[in-house]
């Protein structure tokens, strides 16, 4: 970050040698390390406190956080930079069952796509998931049964907060002050501007915003399409670059993520194939 250049900077200003300069990097970096330990292990601490926390999902997760940590301390990120395979056997690989939100519809720790015809709902299913969540209700296929409760992050352009998301908040007898909605991210040296969120800049900012409330366990983009920055949403391969590292964010943190996206004008084509954009969403 920022602050940890300028360190670095002033430290081989000060330093006789470039050698001397390395091993206070080394200093700086070891540093880095415990911050971020103390960050995450306050994030798991909050998380552990929710009433719907997934103790298996938090321990993988403090695993995978411990791991990268540890090869960064250890190597001094030199492991990291290495040029070669990115390997995982599979030997170390713990199974996982599904952890489901909405059971056989929407799941946390994931990408879910809801798409469909204009006018039939899309939008308004996803404030109804929000509402749900928010409270804890249960599911229209199990009604009796309590839902999860969590807090949830709404990324769209297509509605009004005022007009549009906050009278369905309403009727579908949510509270509101877990629903948030996401305009923008304020950029350094533009004042008072709110930028466009694009997925292939802002996933770091989206990762920090989530560590920073663990009650937030769904994020909706409303379309996914409008938030891949310059990608093709018609070519594969610009596509998965930018929706591969949403998939992982959704794994890594174990929130649902709920993409809804439009459909072509190909009618006799299967389902599947009708949604907008490449078949890499």
């Amino acid at each position: 970050d920022e602050t940890t250049r300028e360190l670095l900077l002033s430290i081989s200003e000060s330093v006789p040698s470039a050698a001397n300069a390395a091993y206070y990097a080394a200093i700086v970096r070891d540093r880095a390390v415990a911050r971020n330990l103390a960050v995450h292990g306050q994030w798991l601490r909050e998380a552990a406190k929710a009433p719907t926390a997934n103790v298996r999902a938090l321990l993988a997760d403090a695993q995978r956080e411990l791991d990268r940590l540890k090869i960064t301390a250890e190597t001094n990120g030199e492991l990291a930079r290495r040029p070669g395979p990115a390997l995982t056997r599979m030997d170390t690989v713990e199974e996982e069952e599904i952890d489901w939100c909405w059971f056989a519809r929407v799941a946390f720790g994931q990408l879910n796509l809801i798409f469909g015809e204009p006018e039939v709902g899309k939008s308004f299913n996803t404030v109804d998931l929000a509402s749900r969540l928010s409270v804890g209700a249960g599911w229209p296929d199990a009604p009796g049964e309590p839902g999860p409760q969590c807090s949830s992050i709404l990324i769209g352009c297509e509605d009004g907060k005022a007009q549009a998301i906050k009278k369905r908040l309403r009727l579908c007898g949510a509270d509101a002050s877990r629903v948030f909605v996401l305009d923008g991210f304020r950029r350094a040296g533009d004042v008072g501007v709110v930028s466009w969120i694009d997925l292939s800049v802002d996933l770091q900012a989206i990762r920090d915003m989530i560590r920073a409330d663990p009650a937030v366990r769904l994020l909706v983009f409303d379309p996914l399409s409008a938030y891949i920055g310059e990608a093709d949403s018609h070519k594969d391969a610009e596509v998965r670059r930018v929706i591969t590292p949403l998939c992982a964010l959704a794994e890594q943190l174990r929130i649902a993520v709920v993409g809804v996206m439009h459909v072509n004008k190909a009618t006799a084509q299967k389902a599947f194939l009708r949604m907008s954009g490449s078949a890499a969403f």
